[in-house]
């Protein structure tokens, strides 16, 4: 890993207007990389917008949004980034013929052109109804190092950081689309409980605005291996950046040896079906 400049942006999405939102988002990310950040983060489905709810015919107008990794947006994200820095986003991905699922997809696009795409893994609630799970939680190399990549609901599950940090990630990235809860600084802990517990950074953009339902939480975050929250966002549209240090990174895991203490022996049910 070397020394990252991190940026998320916290905006909002409007359901069922891929156009606007693709602007909306390019816009973002290049205003991002224009102020020098190397990798920029936007929430869960920020083509599409977040369907919490709605009968058949609103679920195929949901689908009609989708585009494959090959569309419009993601193509527009690689050409802001080319050259630049990395920027990953979320996105209604339209799977290959003859099936055309629908995934809950987060493209990350790097300045020498690569792309990769992770698939969701984890699908609560309604969610089920409209995506297929992705299979694969294995980082990704890039020139910051390895980047681990999940979408909302997965960060929830301890297991996917974790099996992503033991693979080698080094930094966490993930894009939300959460409503408001109770507690209004429960994704920023959940973000600095997954990067201490792991020993990786964590950059974590959330959705902002009016959701179906209510409104999202956004409280988008940094956070680094020492458990430091190194910046935080409260409800509101805008960005954050912060300085992911890679000497931070080797002390912490040098001082916790937090892999080299782990029990695995007794981890069995972790894996139980």
């Amino acid at each position: 890993m070397r020394t990252i400049r991190a940026c998320v942006v916290q905006s909002a999405v409007t359901l069922f207007d891929r156009d606007a939102n693709r602007e909306r988002a390019l816009r973002a990310a290049d205003e991002a990389l224009s102020t020098g950040a190397d990798l920029v983060v936007l929430p869960e489905l920020a083509n599409a917008g977040f369907l919490e709810c709605g009968d058949v015919d609103r679920h195929v107008r949901f689908s009609e949004q989708a585009e494959t990794a090959a569309g419009p947006f993601v193509s527009g994200l690689r050409e802001v980034a080319a050259g630049r820095g990395h920027v990953a986003a979320g996105f209604l991905e339209q799977g290959a013929p003859p099936t055309g699922r629908l995934f809950n997809s987060l493209a990350l696009t790097c300045p020498d052109g690569t792309l990769h795409v992770y698939r969701k893994t984890h699908l609560p609630r309604n969610e089920k109804l409209l995506f297929t799970r992705g299979n694969e939680l294995q980082p990704v190399e890039t020139e910051l190092g390895a980047v681990g990549l999940l979408v909302c609901a997965d960060n929830s599950f301890p297991e996917a950081a974790r099996t992503l940090a033991l693979r080698g990630c080094e930094v966490l990235v993930v894009s939300l689309a959460a409503g408001r809860l109770p507690n209004p600084s429960l994704y920023s802990s959940i973000a600095v409980t997954r990067a201490y517990e792991n020993q990786v950074y964590v950059v974590s953009a959330n959705q902002a605005g009016p959701s179906e339902t209510g409104v999202f939480a956004g409280n988008s975050t940094i956070a680094a291996p020492d458990g430091t929250l190194l910046a935080e966002l409260d409800e509101a549209e805008g960005s954050a950046h912060a300085v992911l240090d890679p000497e931070l990174l080797r002390r912490e895991r040098l001082r916790q040896t937090r892999y080299a203490d782990r029990r695995a022996d007794l981890y069995g049910p972790l894996a139980a079906t």
